[in-house]
């Protein structure tokens, strides 16, 4: 059955979201936790990413975001308590698929932070959205992820996705010569001429959803 998500757990979400993304940007580690006050009520959110293995630095960095978003929220006070409870996925999709059971069938675990990456999003797609348990994404960009599941209500991410980011990219690049700049743009006329020629033509033999997924 479907669970209801508090508006205040929905907004807490978010913000623990934005701070794991800024946190992941510098790569600080603040983390602290306090106690709950007298007559709160815990609200658990699971971190779900890569905390070991070849990846392990963008899931620590995320979740250390995270948790200092969780503190914040928590020092304001209020009938809420928020903890954050870690899912280590090492960023594979078929880790993702066995670890969700975990988190989807705990009924006190009202949204997820992540998936970290792009393929381990799409392995938990389907079941999040059976469950009605709300994810945001600090970093997986993959452009079609909204559309895994239609008509889905359940993704959500904080960064935008690869197409938009590598129009934005091209675009910059191609139209600022700055003395900072031209070196780069120089550079990319030289040895990727199809970018300054035309935003859709593609080199034979060359796959660009394959050389970039």
């Amino acid at each position: 059955m479907p669970r209801v998500t508090r508006a205040g757990t929905w907004r807490a979400l978010a913000a623990v979201s934005v701070a794991a993304l800024l946190l992941a940007a510098c790569g600080g580690d603040d983390n602290k936790n306090g106690g709950a006050a007298s007559g709160q009520q815990t609200y658990k959110l699971a971190f779900v990413g890569p905390l070991t293995g070849p990846n392990a630095n963008l899931g620590i960095n995320i979740r250390y975001g995270a948790e200092i978003a969780v503190d914040q929220a928590n020092s304001a006070g209020g009938d809420a308590k928020f903890e954050l409870v870690p899912f280590d996925t090492q960023g594979d999709p078929a880790q993702a698929s066995t670890a969700k059971d975990k988190f989807i069938n705990d009924a006190s675990i009202r949204g997820v932070v992540g998936p970290t990456f792009s393929g381990e999003t799409r392995a938990v797609m389907e079941s999040l959205q059976a469950a009605g348990l709300v994810m945001i994404s600090a970093s997986a960009t993959a452009t079609a992820l909204p559309d895994t599941v239609p008509a889905q209500t359940v993704f959500h991410r904080l960064v935008p996705g690869d197409d938009v980011q590598g129009q934005g990219v091209t675009d910059y690049v191609t139209t600022r010569h700055d003395a900072y700049l031209a070196p780069f743009a120089a550079a990319i006329a030289r040895h990727v001429p199809f970018v300054m020629m035309s935003r859709t033509f593609e080199p034979p033999g060359f796959n660009v959803k394959k050389s970039f997924s």
